[in-house]
């Protein structure tokens, strides 16, 4: 049914015209005078000029026709008004304006009885949409039909993308549903879609999410067509059916549960009926049979009023080589090396934190991929019990500044799954204490002096065993500390406003004055916003200044381990001194912890008797804050901003436990670093140099923001590896035109002289910012890809891609 016969569908209301004007002639306007006519207390109508005719009860205005009904307003050069039926024609660049919409046409049909419009050739144009099309109708107070018509939420460029169909049915604030669907991009068409219904109401509701899609080089076209359901006001589900390319069909489930404030649900499925995969097989190729594969997660979180504080995830799958064949569902998803069940308990109180947790994992590392490696050890559970510092003196003298304490502690069962220990005990429980003790004597001078002792004390239960089932180990660690600070301040930080009649213009024809900033670009909103300086409001020039502060601070620190006593188990203590027989980094001996691989523990100064000295530089800049009228009390106390501008620290170790004779092998790691930060310019370089075997680890880079490119460099070197890790790579993006931007990212190996990751990339992002798309091809050592993404800035949540993988 066509939407000019709709009129005859719609009920008439009856509505009286009172003619308050009495009519003496067919003229009525007046040389020079606007002629305002009004027809009760709903409709007023103003022109140039009016006619009557009184054969046919009609009425006629002419040149810049208004007519005013109810709480609408319409424009145009010239109407026809019928008394009888009701109708009015309006000819000539005609105007339909509400308080929400804008709608313009060349031919206007509107009844003053039903509100019934249609509008020729036209545009109808809302804070969320344009729609364009050859016929437009209102055909109730909140359902727009428009007939071989386009909608775009690009409100200043319907041709950078939208949606073309035969039938588009707008209801405001709810849906638009589009029948027969081309979708086009720069007027050109990219899909088609038999039907359609997108969202443009604020609340959630229930119905289909915009398609995924996505070509890989190596899985084919993924597709897939979210259905998105409201349950209620605090919960949802999404169900996606999906093509995934060769391996075959599957779906996605999430479902979402916000249970109260601060606490929620959430639940992550995904299920395919894989044609490709099977058990030790290696090869893409179809295998002729079909595997379900499942995997899925759990994950909730509570705080209980505002002591208790709960969470716990669970991941689960069928196979472990699922989370290779599918790594757009798992990328985001996979934390560690393992999945299963992770949860934890804090309670505070306002001196006490206690803590617990518990993890039960499934190791991704394991040889059979359907299989569970009941060798894991798990923690079952940790509880920790820690306190604030207690402060049992503070004082303004030398000496009495403050003494405080602090306990630390925790208490963790070791085990695995099934009890299986070849070389090293794997089941075990451990009790960890280390209370603190910290003095702070203040300031002699300018010379500030602490001293802290820390028990460090770990005692095992191997309940298993039949003998030996116990192991003890435990130290004093001392920390002196001896430091001071040379600072000297470079200008003063402020920021005023002065009238421009004060400033002398000619001692201040150089003076830079920034009237116009960097245009605004709101990432939830469509285009830019020119941000005007106060020059153009208030007639007064900002003035601001900062001011920088050069800090040396000197620091003597004196590190000192009472010989760590050992009783027990001695199968164990000859165990923890390997790292791989240690459950975690606790478990070492403490003189001998910077031995250990590790690069935390490798870098660390030794603590058995270690003096260390520290210099540390810093450039700080100093910004006066603009004063926020609308924020409370932040006037006196938070009027300044702080950043660190460059930095130079050397530290160096010395152990007096090593040969006397011979003062350089005492020398620990030289630890340098140094960096600044330029606004567009950046630099860091840090260098660990282990003296005793001339080892380096080194990391450095750079990076450059200009006008039309960008990037980064980093290099690595690890001389600890076998071979030595030298790496480098290169991160760049570089604006070929004003719609086309390109990216590469290169992670290149010096040692094998060849490239071990890359990527390259081509952005399309028109000015308008409605949408844009990109294509990147992708290698690594084990895979190659090409990936194509097509986003959208549908509505206020920003852009949405249309792979959604």
């Amino acid at each position: 049914m066509s939407l000019v016969h709709i009129t005859s569908l719609v009920k008439f209301k009856n509505i009286l015209f009172v003619v308050f004007l009495l009519w003496n002639s067919n003229l009525f306007a007046q040389e020079g005078k606007r002629v305002n006519f009004s027809f009760g207390n709903k409709v007023q109508i103003l022109s140039d000029k009016a006619y009557r005719k009184t054969k046919n009860n009609e009425f006629e205005a002419v040149g810049n026709v208004i007519i005013n009904h109810e709480n609408n307003s319409i424009y145009g050069e010239k109407a026809s008004v019928s008394f009888k039926t009701g109708e009015a024609e309006v000819l000539g660049n005609v105007r339909y304006i509400t308080s929400d919409m804008t709608v313009f046409g060349s031919k206007m049909e509107y009844n003053l009885n039903t509100s019934y419009l249609g509008v020729y050739n036209g545009r109808l144009v809302s804070d969320q949409f344009v729609v364009v099309g050859k016929y437009l109708a209102k055909i109730s107070e909140n359902v727009f039909v428009g007939e071989n018509a386009e909608y775009s939420t690009c409100k200043d460029c319907p041709e950078s993308w939208s949606i073309l169909g035969e039938q588009v049915y707008i209801t405001k604030n709810e849906y638009v549903k589009i029948s027969s669907a081309y979708i086009k991009v720069n007027g050109v068409v990219v899909m088609y879609v038999p039907y359609i219904v997108l969202p443009i109401k604020k609340d959630r509701e229930s119905g289909f999410l915009f398609p995924q899609f996505k070509i890989d080089s190596e899985d084919g076209v993924k597709f897939g067509v979210p259905y998105f359901w409201a349950i209620s006001d605090n919960k949802d589900a999404t169900f996606t059916p999906l093509i995934e390319g060769r391996r075959g069909l599957g779906s996605e489930l999430q479902y979402r549960h916000r249970l109260r404030e601060e606490t929620w649900m959430e639940f992550n499925s995904l299920g395919v009926n894989d044609r490709i995969w099977k058990p030790e097989k290696l090869d893409t190729e179809a295998s002729g049979v079909h595997n379900f594969r499942l995997s899925g997660d759990y994950e909730h979180h509570s705080f209980l009023g505002n002591r208790v504080n709960h969470h716990a995830y669970f991941s689960g799958m069928s196979d472990l080589d699922i989370v290779r064949d599918y790594d757009d569902f798992f990328d985001e998803r996979m934390r560690t090396t393992d999945s299963g069940l992770e949860t934890f308990v804090n309670i505070y109180t306002p001196l006490v934190d206690i803590s617990a947790e518990a993890d039960f994992k499934r190791n991704f590392l394991h040889e059979n991929a359907k299989g569970f490696d009941h060798d894991y050890v798990q923690t079952l559970p940790k509880v920790s019990l820690d306190t604030i510092p207690f402060y049992l003196m503070q004082g303004s003298n030398f000496g009495t500044k403050s003494l405080s304490f602090q306990w630390n502690s925790d208490f963790n069962v070791f085990k695995q799954n099934h009890i299986n220990e070849v070389n090293y005990i794997r089941n075990a429980n451990r009790l960890n204490i280390q209370p603190k003790l910290v003095w702070d004597l203040g300031y002699l001078g300018p010379v500030n002096f602490k001293t802290s002792v820390v028990l460090d004390r770990q005692q095992y239960w191997f309940n298993h065993l039949e003998r030996d089932k116990g192991f003890t180990k435990q130290g004093f660690v001392y920390e002196s500390e001896v430091s001071f600070e040379l600072k000297k301040i470079f200008g003063l930080s402020y920021d005023e406003s002065l009238p421009l009649e004060s400033i002398d213009l000619k001692k201040s024809k150089d003076l830079e004055i920034d009237t116009k900033t960097k245009d605004i670009n709101f990432p939830n909103f469509i285009g830019t916003v020119p941000k005007i300086s106060e020059t153009f409001t208030d007639d007064k020039y900002r003035v601001s200044r900062n001011s920088y502060k050069h800090s040396q601070i000197y620091k003597l620190k004196h590190y000192y381990i009472s010989s760590q006593k050992t009783k027990g188990n001695s199968s164990f203590l000859e165990q923890i001194k390997n790292e791989n027989g240690q459950f975690d980094s606790i478990d070492s001996i403490r003189e001998k912890e910077t031995e250990l691989n590790q690069v935390s523990s490798r870098t660390s100064i030794p603590i058995s008797n270690t003096l260390e000295l520290q210099w540390n530089n810093s450039l700080i800049k100093k910004k006066a804050k603009t004063f926020n009228i609308l924020k409370d009390g932040t006037h006196l106390r938070d009027n300044f901003e702080y950043t660190r501008v460059a930095y130079f620290d050397v530290s160096q170790g010395y152990v007096f436990t090593e040969d006397e004779n011979d003062l350089s092998r005492g020398l620990t790691r030289l630890y340098t670093t140094t960096g600044f930060n330029l606004d567009s310019l950046s630099f860091y370089a840090s260098d660990y140099f282990f003296h005793k075997t001339n080892e380096h680890l080194i990391s450095m880079g750079t990076s450059h923001t200009l006008e039309n490119l960008s990037y980064g460099v980093g290099f690595n070197y690890d001389s600890f590896t076998t071979p030595i890790n030298k790496n480098v790579e290169l991160n760049t993006t570089f604006k070929l035109s004003s719609t086309f931007y390109g990216g590469l990212n290169y992670f290149y190996d010096i040692d094998k002289s060849e490239l071990t990751r890359s990527r390259y990339q081509l952005q399309y992002i028109p000015t308008n910012n409605c949408w844009k798309a990109d294509i990147k091809y992708e290698t690594s050592e084990i895979k190659k890809s090409i990936r194509f993404n097509f986003y959208v800035n549908f509505d206020s949540n920003g852009f949405s891609d249309f792979s959604g993988f």
